[in-house]
């Protein structure tokens, strides 16, 4: 992800030297309109530096896509857009708020898109991916419970983990909440330290372990309960 933003700053720095260069060559008038219109176009490159810095931090928008284009590439058409529009009434004799009207609103549609638009996808995929990963840890617990008793030869802890086996077969997979999610972690760390405990079969709190972890999974049903 940092060597491809490395590319995207360079490209970018590119842009904005042609930029330069087009705009003090082939312009000779530099009135009000010139300025409005070449302020405009620095404001596009400054915005995609900005972007990239979060982008550095934010790894997984990389990944974002609106209809089908990641979002680097939507920076990137708008600033070539915003440039184009620049040199066109850098250009053409017009009143200066058409140009100034035109422009900003070229601006806000970017800035729609890359707030709202994107934003609301990200929230989404975000709450997808832990709704995902919640119903996971439950399946995944599950399953391994089922493993565990398959394993266990002794009666009696057998008989306990069966207790276990149904307790999570049984709860309900969709975490919705953050707290829920948390309940989630606590559950799969006792598993964790229950099953160790079965594989040293030094000390036998099978029981115990057990009741714990049930307790666990009731508490993780009442919160869900409580939060639809």
């Amino acid at each position: 992800m940092k060597e491809k933003n490395k590319y995207l700053v360079l490209a970018y720095t590119a842009l904005f030297l042609l930029f330069n260069v087009i705009a003090f060559v082939a312009f000779e008038q530099r009135d009000l309109k010139f300025w409005t219109s070449y302020a405009f176009g620095v404001l596009a490159f400054l915005l995609q530096l900005a972007h990239i810095g979060i982008l550095s931090f934010e790894n997984s928008h990389h990944g974002r896509r609106v209809y089908g284009l990641p979002v680097w590439v939507i920076s990137f058409i708008y600033c070539l857009i915003q440039m184009a529009v620049a040199f066109v009434f850098m250009s053409i004799d017009c009143k200066y708020r058409t140009s100034l009207l035109v422009q900003a609103i070229v601006l806000l549609s970017y800035l729609v898109i890359l707030f709202v638009l994107v934003g609301g996808l990200t929230h989404a995929a975000e709450t997808e991916a832990d709704t995902k990963y919640a119903s996971d840890t439950i399946h995944r617990l599950s399953f391994e419970a089922e493993t565990l008793y398959n394993g266990t030869e002794d009666p009696a802890r057998k008989a306990e983990i069966k207790k276990l086996a149904e307790a999570l077969r049984y709860a309900d997979p969709m975490s919705r909440t953050h707290k829920a999610m948390e309940m989630d972690h606590q559950i799969s760390n006792a598993f964790e330290a229950l099953k160790n405990s079965l594989d040293r079969q030094s000390t036998d709190n099978t029981a115990s372990d057990v009741k714990k972890l049930i307790a666990m999974i009731d508490q993780r049903s009442m919160i869900i309960k409580t939060e639809k």
